[in-house]
């Protein structure tokens, strides 16, 4: 794979994440599941 390809793949995997961590924004039920969705996007960026 290209390295744009690479780039843009990696951009959808943030997005996806980043979709996924707001989703469990502010719900104390899935604390956790913030918290980990975060980790990666920070991980990642």
């Amino acid at each position: 794979m290209e390295v744009m390809g690479m780039e843009k793949l990696r951009q959808e995997y943030l997005d996806y994440y980043k979709s996924r961590m707001l989703k469990y924004e502010n719900n104390p039920l899935y604390k956790n599941s913030f918290e980990t969705e975060k980790s990666i996007i920070l991980r990642y960026k």
